[in-house]
């Protein structure tokens, strides 16, 4: 009984976030309108797919992962919100949303499960944010990344993606990692910036919509209380997810 209460409150707690007018500083505004390095517009029936780690996943319900729309298979975090502005902004579109997330993906994880949770559903469009994992592994086992590593299987991904679906449009997020948080993260650094150049590269060269989530955070972050967008560095708090899904809505035209 518990759950269900918490999940029909975050539900709605959702929709009444995407459907106010959030007052965000200005300078924040600034950011979010110039996020994406181009725009998007929705076509009807167009079907759109997030999928990457466990910031994309927001502890959906993993076995609903092929109910469109659903409240439950999208999760609590920034798709379920980004979800909600579009099918409430595009009433007439007919929007299909899908989340398939899993939490400690990397790249050669999300190879493996390609079929079922992405090219399966038909994507028109697919939006990923992926390499966190990616560089702790790397860090983990060698006290750097590989970035090489990272370029070859991210192309890999999209390249196999654009074979099977070949007019879908891709959404990429640039991987980030918030220093001051946990002495783990800013360990990281500067080695981690070549996985978000990686990403950068990786979406022009797929003439994909760019999120560059690094900039966004640290930008918002300058304006409010430390921590505020996400308490561990990586994952986003409620105000975080918001922040998120922002910045996703401002590459639709």
């Amino acid at each position: 009984m518990k759950r269900r209460l918490f999940l029909k409150q975050t539900g709605v707690v959702a929709t009444l976030l995407t459907l106010s007018n959030m007052a965000l500083p200005h300078s924040i505004e600034k950011n979010l309108r110039h996020s994406a390095e181009k725009k998007m517009t929705l076509k009807k029936n167009d079907i759109v797919l997030f999928t990457g780690d466990s910031i994309t996943e927001g502890f959906r319900q993993y076995k609903s992962y092929r109910s469109a729309n659903s409240i439950r298979a999208l999760g609590n975090g920034y798709v379920q919100l980004a979800a909600s502005k579009l099918n409430y902004s595009f009433p007439n579109n007919k929007l299909k949303i899908y989340n398939t997330g899993v939490s400690g993906d990397t790249i050669m994880k999300m190879l493996a499960r390609l079929q079922s949770h992405v090219i399966d559903l038909k994507p028109t469009v697919v939006s990923i944010l992926i390499g966190v994992n990616d560089f702790n592994v790397a860090f983990m086992k060698y006290g750097k990344g590989t970035p090489d590593i990272y370029e070859i299987q991210y192309t890999e991904l999209l390249t196999k993606i654009k074979s099977s679906l070949p007019d879908v449009r891709f959404v990429l997020g640039e991987p980030y990692a918030l220093k001051g948080a946990r002495e783990k993260i800013d360990a990281w650094y500067p080695e981690f910036i070549s996985y978000r150049d990686v990403a950068r590269r990786i979406a022009k060269q797929f003439n994909a919509i760019f999120l560059p989530y690094q900039s966004i955070f640290e930008e918002a972050a300058d304006n409010a209380p430390k921590l505020h967008f996400s308490t561990d560095g990586i994952h986003p708090s409620l105000a975080g997810i918001g922040l998120m899904a922002e910045a996703w809505y401002s590459c639709i035209d």
